[in-house]
Order: C-alpha cells, then structure tokens, then sequence
C-alpha cells in the first residue's frame, strides 16, 4: 500500500534559541557619530557662551564675533533653546549678561532667540532684582503689565515711572508715575485697573 509523505520546509521552521542570542544588534553607526558630534557642539558653543558672559578678561569688541561663532556651529534651533536654558550655574546665559553688566551680550543674545519661556521671563526680571537696575528693568519692557491696548487705542504716549534713590543704606527711594488719561484709560480698560511695576531697593514693587 503506497503512502505519501511530504517533506517540511526548512524555511519555515524557526531558527533556534542560540542562532537569536549570536544575531548581532544592528545600530547605524553614522546616528552615533552625528549625535556624538552634535553633543560635542553644544559644549563648545555653552562654554563660549560662559565665556561671554562670566569671564573676567571680557572684551567688548569679542560679543558679536564670538556670538556669530556659535551661530556657525549650530542650527537656529539649537542655539536659541540653548539660550535659553538654565544650563550657567542655575541660571541662563541673559541674566549673568546682566548681572555682570554686559548689556551688548544680552542684546546679541536676544537676535538668536526665537519665542520665550517662563524661566527667560523670570530669570529676567530676578536679574534686574539683584543688580537694582530699574533701567534694564524698562528696555526689557516690564513695568506697565496691562492697559496696553486701551493705550495704543486712545493715542496715549507710553506712561513714565521715575525711581529716585534717597537713602542706599536704607533702602529709601521716591517714585513718580505720569500716567497719561488715567481717567480715560480706567474707564475702557478691561480689568478696570492699571498695573505698574518697578525695581527699587533690590526688589520689585508693584502698584494697582
């Protein structure tokens, strides 16, 4: 009596246990070195930019070309969230441009940053805190943080928040604000209020 009998397929049968523990893990080697590169990028150009902003042998003229250094060595992207990063001592590279009274390297800074964060925003304002420095404070555009548009909308030039310093030891200060159609501006105003803020006696004052 004839039977039929087939032949199973080697190519079907799984390999075995010990053929998959020797298969090599494949890894694209160029990713590694680009990372790597990269990685060694961002460092250069972080120390450049400690450099810039904490060494004591600071020279003026060296802000832009050093800066433009960096901007060569990263995209866009990369140098702008670096900027903006705590990555100084806690802090970011614009507030020890401000405390350390480099105001170039700020604004140089500031033509490589696209968009903001709330640690830009508050390491910004802690910098002008400790320095006491009400006029860095106005050109950063703190101070007046509502009624803008009420303002643009009515014509009114930009109100005028003068801090005189009495007595240092003591912290005395006089302030003197100009605000222009208080009336006008109280009445089409949305919150119905006017906010102001200063820095004087190494703190930030507000009034409402």
């Amino acid at each position: 009596m004839a039977t039929d009998s087939k032949v199973a397929d080697d190519s079907s049968t799984p390999p075995s246990y010990d053929t998959i523990l020797a298969s090599p893990i494949q890894c694209d080697q160029s990713s590694v070195f680009s990372f790597r590169r990269m990685k060694k990028k961002r460092t250069a150009v972080l120390s450049r930019i400690r450099d810039i902003v904490l060494a004591p042998d600071f020279i003026l003229s060296s802000v832009v070309p050093n800066v433009n250094a960096c901007a060569a060595a990263l995209s866009a992207t990369e140098l702008s969230k670096l900027l903006k990063q705590l990555n100084i001592e806690g802090h970011t590279a614009l507030y020890w441009a401000i405390v350390n009274n480099r105001p170039q390297a700020l604004w140089t800074f500031f033509k490589f940053i696209s968009g903001t964060s709330p640690f830009v925003f508050s390491d910004l304002r802690i910098a002008c805190m400790i320095t006491n420095d009400y006029t860095m404070f106005k050109e950063l555009r703190f101070g007046n943080l509502s009624d803008r548009r009420s303002r643009c909308f009515l014509g009114c030039l930009p109100d005028e928040v003068q801090v005189h310093t009495c007595n240092e030891p003591t912290n005395q200060f006089d302030v003197v604000f100009q605000i222009r159609m208080f009336q006008k501006r109280l009445r089409t105003a949305t919150a119905k209020s006017l906010r102001f803020e200063f820095v004087a006696g190494g703190r930030i004052w507000w009034l409402r």
